[in-house]
């Protein structure tokens, strides 16, 4: 293995600019081999009912980045999506991109070659080879990078966090960057007249504890596969391999109040920028009391001992995962929150589209 080490500054910068590729999405394709025929993948198009589409606040490391108009933003790309389905998330994994858009992961079995990959840690960068891209490769190379980066400690409590003001269910598949199945992954019925909020105010928000990503190369030769003529095969399929993997804690929240958008607005945020006392959140008592008496359900992965998707309910539910899982070493990494892909017909960047329905 081995073994590189950038200043803080360069990783801090690396980390700035894998935030703003959601809205501004690379298209430039990297050329493939002549042996195979390079081809432009096709990425969705997502309609939503919304009158924009842009978060109504933005939180990074504490502070506030952003409070854009709401009438701005009538289209947008999104190459960020949230692992529905963490035992399936692997770099390098190469899947039919109509069932990544729908986060139901149908691989394309075709060998593919070996791959290099780069860990950004808080205090350390890494390079390795993973020989023959799986989920225990990834396991076993992300192990070894690990032990041997210079890391450990407490990390803060402080999320960063996006905030929206709904009116339909469907619009929570910005927050996880695709076209998922809201009302499955909620179990809630949005079908019809469902779909919109019963009381006064909706509002989601993503949250989310960045511990570190695991960065792909561009394939050797341009071609994700390990005998070039199978990117003409899979060409049907419209092929995307998973390039970049993002580990730490996240939590989507779904929040229905009949108190006003800015009672709770307020509310939320001061539960997600709460300091801990005791084992729990220090928050006022009229932000409590709007939690409480929301409606209010919560998609996490990276809770305290597990690495599988749960969904939550209520105001409890939603402060011991806030509370709970601080800790960042070897030993609790996080668990996959975040993935990027690209097309493997000429390595452009894959996103979704959402755009306002007309």
């Amino acid at each position: 293995m081995k073994k590189l080490i950038l200043p803080m500054t360069l990783l801090a910068l690396a980390g700035i600019t894998s935030i703003s590729c959601q809205n501004d999405i690379n298209e430039e394709a990297q050329p493939t081999a002549e042996t195979s025929k390079s081809f432009k993948g096709i990425n969705p198009v997502v309609s939503l009912p919304s009158k924009y589409l842009n978060y109504d606040e933005v939180s990074v490391g504490g502070k506030k980045i952003a409070n854009t108009q709401k009438t701005t933003t009538v289209t947008l790309n999104s190459d960020q999506m949230v692992v529905t389905s963490p035992n399936k998330t692997f770099i390098g994994g190469v899947y039919n991109s109509t069932t990544l858009d729908n986060l139901t992961y149908t691989p394309i079995s075709y060998p593919t070659k070996p791959i290099t990959v780069s860990y950004s840690f808080p205090s350390d960068f890494i390079v390795d080879t993973i020989e023959k891209p799986s989920l225990s490769s990834m396991r076993s190379s992300m192990f070894k990078a690990m032990k041997s980066a210079n890391f450990s400690g407490q990390q803060s409590l402080a999320f960063d966090y996006n905030i929206k003001q709904f009116s339909y269910y469907s619009e929570l598949k910005i927050a996880f960057g695709a076209n998922v199945n809201i009302g499955s992954i909620f179990s809630i019925d949005i079908s019809g007249s469902n779909n919109k909020v019963k009381k006064n105010t909706g509002i989601f928000a993503k949250f989310t504890q960045k511990n570190f990503t695991i960065d792909m190369d561009i394939p050797d030769n341009g071609n994700i596969f390990k005998n070039e003529s199978d990117l003409n095969l899979a060409a049907s399929k419209n092929p995307v391999y998973i390039n970049s993997i993002t580990y730490g804690r996240l939590g989507i929240i779904s929040l229905e109040s009949d108190y006003s958008y800015n009672e709770t607005a307020f509310a939320l945020k001061a539960a997600l920028n709460a300091k801990m006392v005791n084992g729990s959140i220090s928050i006022d008592v009229q932000s409590k009391k709007i939690l409480e008496e929301s409606d209010l359900k919560v998609y996490i992965l990276g809770g305290v001992g597990s690495d599988a998707v749960e969904v939550v309910q209520g105001y409890q539910g939603f402060i011991n995962f806030i509370v709970n899982g601080g800790e960042f070493t070897a030993n609790a990494p996080g668990v996959p929150i975040n993935f990027t892909a690209a097309h493997a017909g000429d390595n452009s960047v894959y996103y979704t589209t959402f755009t306002v329905e007309k």
